[in-house]
């Protein structure tokens, strides 16, 4: 009962969240939409900015979890090496993951950044955890295409995030969030100047 109870809280503070803003959203209005009432969302949490925590970290581990694998398929199975010819589609990959939920996506790139300080520190650690999670695979693809080259450092595969992440805010400013994968291309060409600038 309490998983369900929570479970819909979550879906509806995330809709809630992305579609009005987080400022904007109230308990009252996440308990009506869950179809519970507010004592419940009491009971569960102990503030908005605790459900809005509790969904900011739901959909961090979906981005952490896309980023710890990539697309490409060796007879059937995935495999977590990053090439040259699959840097594209795992790019892509990435970003139909943020344009499949578009509240999500405006919760997590657009609403986090002035929902509060605890909340930007959540932010910053749930950006250091991707880095964390891809900054091998990004290196890992320098030392094979480009064994020339000195190590990619980590410093440059965070510079790489954070210019990635800050494209995805400018473009769910302006656009549908649907439309994020239209960013696949110009993503794609930041890292390769970055990671395997001679190919």
């Amino acid at each position: 009962m309490q998983r369900s109870q929570t479970a819909r809280i979550l879906a509806a503070a995330i809709a809630l969240f992305g579609d009005q803003g987080y400022a904007e959203t109230t308990v009252a209005q996440i308990a009506d939409r869950a179809g519970v009432s507010r004592r419940t969302v009491y009971d569960l949490y102990t503030s908005k900015e605790a459900v809005f925590l509790h969904t900011y970290r739901c959909t961090q581990l979906l981005m952490v979890e896309a980023g710890s694998r990539d697309v490409s398929l060796d007879k059937g199975n995935e495999r977590s090496v990053l090439t040259a010819q699959t840097l594209s589609s795992a790019v892509a990959r990435l970003l139909s993951i943020v344009a499949a939920s578009p509240p999500a996506a405006r919760m997590f790139f657009l609403e986090a950044t002035g929902a509060g300080q605890l909340i930007r520190t959540r932010r910053n650690d749930a950006i250091a955890e991707f880095v964390t999670t891809i900054a091998p695979r990004l290196q890992q693809l320098r030392a094979e295409t480009e064994p020339t080259l000195p190590p990619l450092s980590f410093a440059l595969c965070n510079a790489i995030v954070a210019a990635s992440i800050e494209l995805i805010v400018q473009h769910l400013a302006a656009h549908r969030p649907e439309s994020v994968t239209n960013l696949t291309d110009a993503i794609t060409d930041l890292v390769r100047a970055i990671v395997t600038p001679h190919h």
